[in-house]
């Protein structure tokens, strides 16, 4: 919800660090049209750390730091 609040309100592209090449990332690219950029092309970067440690450089100079409650996540990452 961050990242589409920060589209529509601010008109800042965001990024992911999702591989496109995986169906759930890719039906991301209807609502965030530089879904799986994580690259000076956009402003905003989601990305799963800890989760995916050392997929991508990180060459942030400022960070959003935005943490979901475990429990709420289960379902999400069951999926």
């Amino acid at each position: 919800m961050m990242r589409g609040y920060l589209e529509k309100i601010m008109g800042l592209y965001t990024g992911s660090d999702g591989d496109i090449q995986k169906k759930m990332v890719a039906d991301l690219l209807e609502g965030f049209p530089a879904e799986g950029l994580n690259n000076k092309q956009v402003q905003v970067i989601k990305f799963h750390f800890p989760e995916k440690i050392g997929t991508w450089e990180n060459t942030m100079q400022k960070t959003i730091l935005l943490v979901r409650n475990p429990v709420d996540t289960i379902v999400s990452n069951f999926h």
